[in-house]
């Protein structure tokens, strides 16, 4: 019987045109209000005591630099510097946009701003240079889900704030797998370039 009321609720709130995240928020506030089994009081002081977490101020602070840095162009200038990097191996562009979505994952801790900032720019580039357009668009969603893993992460934020683990030994532990998948997306993306012939660009000069 709760399962069919918290759905009752969540499902009334979704259809009031409001934001998602307060639906979720709201619902089970509603729901313990609503059958009495907890005073208001406990429940709005353990609301309280949960945002009064240290650890949760990095989310704000991680959403807003990758806001900031998705609209300011930091994209383009990381590009750029891939560019610089990978861009004469063939697939270069591919390889591009596993490199900045490493380098802006490793900033930002979003993989929604991480594909944002970095398809931007490279997947318009991609389709004038003949890249297939579902394959450009797949090489950059992978990389993005980077973003997630090397530190700093948004997820691994909430998973040590929920399980109470040491959110710097995860951030060291992410360090690692994180390369190993763009690595291997580079690999990926370097063999199929060299299998469908895509163009390979000029060598940068080191000025």
């Amino acid at each position: 019987m709760n399962f069919v009321v918290i759905w009752g609720f969540f499902l009334g709130l979704s259809c009031t045109a409001i934001p998602l995240a307060f639906a979720i928020g709201l619902t089970p506030l509603l729901f313990f209000l609503g059958t009495g089994k907890y005073a208001p009081a406990v429940i709005f002081q353990s609301i309280v005591s949960i945002n009064e977490s240290f650890t949760l101020l990095a989310l704000p602070f991680f959403i807003l630099a990758g806001e900031i840095m998705s609209v300011g162009g930091i994209g383009k200038r990381i590009t750029q510097f891939a560019f610089a990097l990978v861009g004469w191996v063939p697939g270069g562009l591919a390889l591009i946009g596993v490199v900045a979505s490493m380098i802006f994952g490793g900033v930002s801790g979003s993989a929604a701003a991480d594909a944002a900032a970095v398809g931007g720019v490279m997947i318009p580039s991609m389709i004038k240079k003949g890249y297939d357009r579902t394959y450009a668009a797949a090489v950059i969603a992978s990389a993005g889900t980077i973003g997630v893993i090397i530190p700093p992460s948004i997820p691994m934020v909430l998973y040590a704030f929920v399980s109470g683990v040491s959110l710097g030994d995860l951030f060291m532990a992410g360090i690692i797998p994180g390369i190993l998948v763009g690595c291997s997306l580079m690999v990926c993306a370097f063999v199929i370039a060299w299998r469908r012939g895509y163009p390979t660009e000029a060598r940068l000069g080191t000025r």
